[in-house]
């Protein structure tokens, strides 16, 4: 599983510097549309964060497959690579799934996914427990953000995930 994981962070990188942030998320929302990476992500202060792939990042800086540089604004630790890696092998779905995150997500600030992750994975946890409704994700981003995000975010993040085919909710 490492391999593809390594190759799918090559994938990333062709078009961007990524910091570790906007990768987990990527991560995060690859797995959410299907592509089999087996990560366990949990809620962070970040939002969801995979501690294994963390570690799995850590140890190809280790081995000099990339590098971790702090990024021009002083905060971000973006990921560069320093080698060519092979293409993502897997069934088409997941290739799919890995492409259309990559071109949607990829640009995208860590604020932002932030907030799409966060409240996707909300809205997973209380479907768990009870109906989906925009107020209860709104309440439970809320419990988990407090006021970094306005309600209107929230709700903006909530349409997207609907419209992405990741989040229903009752009527």
């Amino acid at each position: 599983m490492a391999d593809k994981i390594l190759a799918t962070i090559g994938e990333i990188c062709k078009g961007a510097q990524p910091g570790k942030t906007v990768v987990q998320k990527l991560f995060y929302l690859m797995q959410r549309k299907g592509a089999q990476f087996g990560l366990d992500y949990g809620i962070h202060y970040f939002g969801p964060y995979c501690s294994e792939l963390d570690q799995l990042i850590r140890g190809y800086a280790a081995d000099d497959i990339i590098d971790i540089r702090l990024g021009s604004d002083r905060m971000t630790h973006e990921i560069h690579m320093n080698v060519d890696v092979p293409r993502v092998v897997c069934n088409p779905a997941e290739y799919a799934a890995i492409g259309e995150v990559i071109e949607k997500y990829s640009n995208s600030t860590a604020k932002h996914l932030e907030l799409i992750t966060t409240t996707d994975y909300v809205a997973k946890q209380l479907l768990s427990h009870m109906q989906l409704d925009k107020n209860s994700i709104l309440q439970g981003v809320k419990k988990y953000k407090g006021d970094k995000f306005s309600d209107g975010e929230i709700i903006n993040a909530i349409e997207h995930l609907q419209k992405e085919d990741l989040l229903s909710l009752v009527q």
